[in-house]
């Protein structure tokens, strides 16, 4: 709805000027919205939604009074209908983080999106997804996907139920590519022997996780995922030390 047509509503006189309702219907028609799904969503018929667009005929004499404010306002207020995706990004993406140790509270808190929203597009309960929702799953995923999450509940469950981690996809929107749980376990092993040689090195952790580009708390949950918690105590131990 543009300014000038709230002002008009806003104003709540008996009509609004027709040229506004006409232009709303005019840019919704070329964004793909036709009539019959316009008056459908505005909850009019489909021959008044018509009249209240149009110019009157120029055999009518008396001066146009505009659009009645009620069938005006059921108008604007239409918006486009939002744009869905499969869900089968998102959901890949969701289940991966899930294995990566992020539990669906804080999936929750960083995407903006509801528990309930993410539980649906976890289990495949919902087949589509509006883009946006999917843009701020995948927001997230892009920002967490290389690094260990804090649930290692999350992480149990998640080997339970079979999801794979990120690093076990190549196209996470391919519906057609199956993971490779071989090539995640084989990259966790040389993120482990990475942290491992550095340490020997005399590396402090803090340094490990810049030159690794991972979060301080990464470290130790990296080597839990992959059972050498040796080396999380030897970590856990140095950044006390360090301290």
């Amino acid at each position: 709805m543009t300014p000038a047509a709230a002002a008009a509503l806003a104003a709540r006189g008996p009509f609004v000027p027709r040229h506004l309702v006409a232009e709303h219907v005019a840019d919704l028609r070329a964004r793909g919205m036709g009539y019959r799904r316009i008056a459908a969503v505005a909850g009019l018929q489909v021959s008044s939604l018509r009249n209240a667009a149009i110019n009157p005929s120029k055999s009518v004499r008396r001066p146009d009074r505009g659009v009645r404010w009620a069938t005006a306002y059921k108008i604007l207020r239409v918006n486009l209908d939002p744009i869905r995706v499969p869900t089968i990004g998102p959901g890949r993406r969701l289940r991966a983080l899930r294995a990566l140790g992020y539990d669906q509270r804080r999936l929750a808190t960083e995407t903006g999106l509801s528990v309930s929203a993410l539980d649906a597009i976890t289990h495949g309960r919902s087949t589509f997804v509006r883009l946006e929702f999917a843009q701020a799953i995948t927001a997230v995923f892009d920002r967490l996907s290389m690094t260990s999450g804090p649930s290692l509940q999350s992480v149990t469950r998640a080997r339970k139920a079979g999801w794979p981690p990120p690093l076990a996809w190549d196209d996470i929107d391919d519906p057609t590519e199956v993971p490779d749980a071989g090539i995640a376990a084989a990259r966790l092993g040389v993120q482990v022997e990475d942290i491992e040689w550095l340490l020997d090195a005399g590396e402090r952790p803090l340094g490990i996780a810049a030159r690794l580009g991972v979060l301080l708390d990464s470290l130790e949950r990296t080597c839990y995922r992959a059972a050498r918690h040796d080396l999380a105590h030897r970590l856990h131990t140095a950044n006390q030390v360090a301290a």
